[in-house]
């Protein structure tokens, strides 16, 4: 099969929102493959969104989230707030009930498209350590509007992202990572040819392949490799056809990722797509390694230290209190907290050795200290778009 000019795909109508595609006035070449993430879905803090919007009587606010949920719609706000705003989302006011968690709102386009949703409240929704959760989505659109904004760096979105997950105890339930090959070097009989020579096998077993020719009346045939059910789950599928363009090319290698009670995912996925699905499938080797990988906003490197200190309050705040008021003098305590360290570093720490370290720290705690100690008052709501 011969690859078509990449400008050819943009005349034959692909879409070219995030597909290696842009115009602006005359097509321009992009890369014939790119890696993005597809899909996303997880919990954060609950608490600690409140927290950081102003709101200190957060046992008032769950009460009601576990009943009549009056104040659903703040929250829903400051949990957009939080996470989405200054994106091309919208957050849409209409609340509904939700399945697991008791309360959901959609997540919309301007058009008022679902792109995703944000759902909390319910008594089952609390961490094994209490923590009271709040669940945020993205659909492939949803993903595509969030890094999609004007004057926006999709890379540093993205980075962006995973800070501000980061800061409010955020965790991962389910990524889709895809990889798209708008040439069709890689199509869906080289996806078959690498299963038969066991290219996909794991710890000894072969994954079971199912091939489905226009499923459900969907134009383009399509691969599974794996079981849905579990961690991980590969599609490769004719995208270009299903799009609607018959002579189309185009084909997406879509990888899903799912936490379980035995691993959980990295929030590294969000910033480094290429190289988690290059990790996860020792068959994807072909995945250009040249593919950069995005870099870490400022914003990041100081949620880390943020994030680890609100830890520490949180967790150990009391103790550490209790700790102050035994140790006669601060040398004393001093010594004593060295010798109940242990060994290692976070893997984050390398930021914040040296002098600029203590400062970050300072600064951190500074930030931290007065959102603590931030009014609000009451009635007054999280603004969003």
């Amino acid at each position: 099969m011969s690859a078509r000019p990449l400008v050819a795909f943009a005349v034959a109508g692909l879409p070219t929102t995030n597909r290696g595609v842009s115009l602006s006035g005359s097509a321009q070449l992009q890369p014939l493959t790119t890696v993005v993430v597809d899909w996303m879905a997880g919990s954060v803090d609950l608490a600690e969104v409140l927290a950081h919007q102003g709101h200190l009587k957060t046992w008032e606010i769950f009460n009601d989230l576990n009943g009549y949920g009056f104040q659903t719609q703040q929250v829903a706000a400051c949990v957009f707030s939080s996470i989405f705003a200054g994106t091309d989302l919208h957050l849409c006011k209409e609340q509904r009930k939700g399945t697991f968690y008791k309360w959901r709102h959609h997540l919309i386009s301007a058009s008022g498209e679902k792109v995703g949703q944000i759902e909390f409240g319910g008594p089952h929704t609390m961490r094994q350590d209490g923590t009271p959760t709040a669940r945020v989505e993205l659909t492939g659109k949803g993903c595509r509007l969030f890094e999609g904004a004007a004057e926006s760096d999709h890379a540093e979105r993205w980075s962006s992202l995973r800070a501000k997950l980061a800061s409010v105890a955020g965790r991962l339930s389910r990524v889709d990572i895809a990889f798209d090959d708008f040439a069709g070097t890689y199509n869906l009989a080289h996806a078959v040819k690498l299963w038969q020579s066991g290219k996909f096998d794991a710890r000894g077993q072969t994954p079971d392949l199912e091939s489905v020719n226009h499923a459900k009346g969907l134009k383009g045939d399509t691969i599974y490799i794996g079981s849905r059910a579990s961690e991980k789950f590969l599609r490769v599928y004719e995208k270009g056809k299903e799009q609607g363009d018959e002579s189309s090319v185009w084909v997406r290698w879509e990888a899903q990722f799912k936490a379980s009670s035995r691993r959980e995912l990295d929030l590294d996925m969000l910033t480094a797509p290429a190289e988690f699905m290059r990790g996860a499938y020792r068959a994807l080797s072909f995945i250009s390694e040249t593919l950069r990988r995005l870099d870490l906003t400022k914003e990041q490197a100081a949620a880390n230290i943020h994030g680890a200190l609100k830890h520490l309050r949180r967790q150990y705040g009391k103790t550490l209190n209790f700790l102050k008021q035994t140790f006669p003098d601060d040398e004393a305590l001093g010594s004593f907290l060295i010798n109940v360290t242990r060994p290692g570093l976070p893997d984050w720490s390398w930021q914040y050795l040296g002098q600029d370290g203590y400062l970050s720290v300072l600064d951190a705690m500074r930030v931290e200290r007065q959102q603590v100690a931030k009014p609000l008052n009451d009635g007054e709501l999280c603004h969003a778009r």
